[in-house]
């Protein structure tokens, strides 16, 4: 990569970060249609096709049962200051790392709610990972300094969005919610496979306080799948969640299991 590659020096890109499960990349299709869908918020052309083709080469060269695989797509060298070339030449990066997780890397999570707000969607894309990323490693700094596993974000109207590294779900009464887009939140593609797995999960934009309503909190991304978080620190008092764990491993095992259904259909 160029020392002038506007990733570099700008943030101008986007990512994805895909789990390998069973040795097939889970959901490789709902990640390239991500990136292509923030690709084209940035007004950077880039072939779909290429890109898969690209993520599909490297798992035949690292053939990895289990592991992540990260897709970075900048729009490489050039331009006046802010003022991108005409036709760019973009960078493409895939990088892969064995993945092992450990008892900590998936024990339940005691959070507390950041200072930092989500971006609107007004003033950044914010549905796909783009390389502006600073928001959310401030989040987790914040985490790293209060001794806590994660921070929750809120919206900049206050509402819960999303923890800095993964989409919010919670479940009160029986019934299981997740904010809404417009408070900030990433389209998580973990997040958009258990909606479509679980049709009866329902958006709704609420303010902190009333998590001390649920039962259970869970954090999903691509990485861990589901983590339950047993305890959040709301308006200077704890609230704790008895039935995040039994949730999160209920999820984890249904995504896993999804996701070793189409390594079988694939590999057939």
């Amino acid at each position: 990569m160029s020392p002038l590659d506007r990733g570099l020096l700008l943030g101008d890109g986007a990512f994805e970060t895909i789990r390998v499960l069973f040795g097939h990349p889970y959901l490789l299709e709902a990640h390239i249609e991500r990136i292509m869908h923030t690709l084209q918020e940035l007004s950077l052309n880039v072939d779909s096709g290429h890109l898969l083709q690209s993520c599909q080469l490297a798992l035949m060269e690292w053939p990895l049962y289990d592991a992540m695989l990260r897709l970075t797509v900048t729009r490489g060298a050039g331009g006046q200051g802010y003022l991108p070339l005409n036709i760019p030449t973009p960078t493409i990066l895939i990088t892969m790392t064995p993945l092992t997780l450990t008892l900590s890397d998936l024990s339940p999570l005691h959070v507390g709610i950041s200072q930092w707000r989500k971006i609107p969607p007004q003033c950044l894309p914010t549905q796909g990972k783009t390389l502006q990323g600073l928001n959310a490693t401030l989040a987790r700094i914040e985490a790293n300094s209060a001794e806590m596993g994660e921070m929750l974000q809120c919206s900049i109207n206050g509402s819960v969005a999303c923890f800095s590294s993964g989409n919010l779900f919670w479940r009160s009464n029986g019934v299981t919610y997740t904010p809404p887009l417009a408070t900030g939140c990433l389209a998580g593609i973990t997040r958009q496979r258990l909606i479509q797995l679980m049709p009866d999960i329902t958006e709704a934009e609420v303010m902190p306080d009333q998590l001390a309503e649920a039962d259970a909190v869970i954090l999903t991304n691509s990485r861990v799948l589901a983590r339950a978080v047993c305890k959040a620190s709301l308006a200077n008092c704890f609230v704790d969640f008895p039935d995040s764990e039994s949730l999160a491993t209920q999820w984890t095992d249904v995504l896993k299991n999804d996701a070793k259904i189409r390594a079988m259909r694939h590999q057939a």
